[in-house]
């Protein structure tokens, strides 16, 4: 049987209403080689009526018999997949412009490449409006197979791969052992080894429109019961790619961005994860102990009271949340109006 170019990836739970534009926005491409993986984590809405009244054969939806989590749903859901190229989407995202699966599988027959990520557009929670571009990249971005694994790392962290929309990734079923339990782009082996193998790209002009709720950072600065920082799984990863000789200023320089965030991570915590944070963030690279940023920047977040936070993050949002400083404002405006005019 002849396997469809992609298998577009929908983990979904209690959200029929948002799946249904979802669908209906894949349903409205010009390129029909696909096929559509639902995986749904025990959902008590109408979810699977929904997903039967399409009455579409490309469809394949699998229920979960209790509720997996959200992690090891998007597992599911990659392992149910046969296509060439893997599409993961969201249960309340949609495809903006109608040939956005053509020119990506234009892009794959030219460049060979075994990755490619598109842009992302974030529209508020409640309401219709558009917010902000998540990735600030206006450019696309071509990186080729075998390049370093250093250029491979900076080029997933600038195009947001911690994001699962948008992910179009080469599938040879090698799901199994490159998943990783963590919060932070669990798919970061399967990524690496499309992009080191067969090169990757970013396609800055497709879009789709996403929402991402607070909720998707709150767990992000925990850490766990046994003294790690829940994404070290991650960094374990990626500082094993880089060459013996380089790793400890690279790892210096990328535990260094975390000195920063120490007012989100009390924003998004509280005191007594932000005092453990920073002790496992030293024992982890001792030399931030001699930078005064660090110190500063500390006790700042740990003095100030959380509502000074919000309300500084109320006044950042409202400098950074403006779709108007994007260069294709007007054109992705009038396609996203058009699109949920479409859908109803």
């Amino acid at each position: 049987m002849k396997k469809p170019f992609f298998s577009l990836i929908i983990p979904t739970y209690n959200r029929a209403e948002f799946l249904n534009q979802a669908l209906k926005s894949i349903f409205l491409q010009n390129f029909n080689d696909y096929e559509i993986i639902i995986s749904d984590n025990a959902s008590t809405d109408n979810t699977q009526d929904l997903v039967k009244g399409f009455k579409d054969k490309r469809i394949k939806y699998f229920r979960n018999k209790k509720n997996l989590g959200a992690e090891k749903n998007i597992q599911n859901a990659l392992g149910y997949a046969s296509g060439k190229y893997l599409f993961t989407l969201g249960d309340d995202y949609v495809i903006l412009f109608s040939d956005t699966l053509e020119i990506i599988h234009n892009i794959i027959n030219e460049k060979k490449v075994g990755f490619v990520r598109i842009n992302l557009i974030e529209k508020f929670l409640n309401g219709k409006g558009l917010r902000k571009s998540i990735i600030v990249q206006e450019k696309d971005i071509y990186i080729k197979n075998n390049t370093s694994s250093i250029k491979i790392i900076d080029f997933i962290h600038k195009i947001a791969a911690s994001h699962i929309a948008g992910l179009i990734i080469k599938n040879e079923n090698q799901l199994a052992n490159n998943y990783i339990d963590c919060p932070n782009t669990p798919w970061i082996k399967i990524i690496f080894s499309a992009i080191r193998k067969y090169g990757g790209y970013y396609l800055s002009e497709k879009y789709m429109v996403i929402t991402w709720s607070q909720g998707s950072i709150l767990n992000y600065y925990d850490v766990s019961e046994n003294k790690r920082l829940v994404f070290e799984d991650y960094t374990d990863y990626v500082f094993s790619l880089i060459p013996g000789k380089e790793l400890p200023n690279y790892k210096y320089r990328y535990l260094s961005n975390f000195i920063g965030l120490q007012p989100v991570i009390k924003l998004y915590s509280n005191n007594i994860n932000l005092f453990k944070f920073n002790k496992r963030l030293l024992v982890l690279e001792p030399r931030l102990k001699t930078k005064p940023r660090f110190w500063i920047y500390f006790f700042v977040a740990l003095l100030l009271p959380n509502f000074f936070w919000k309300f500084i993050r109320i006044i950042q949002h409202s400098k950074t949340n403006n779709l108007p400083l994007h260069k294709d404002c007007d054109i992705i405006s009038e396609r996203y109006i058009e699109l949920i005019s479409e859908h109803k």
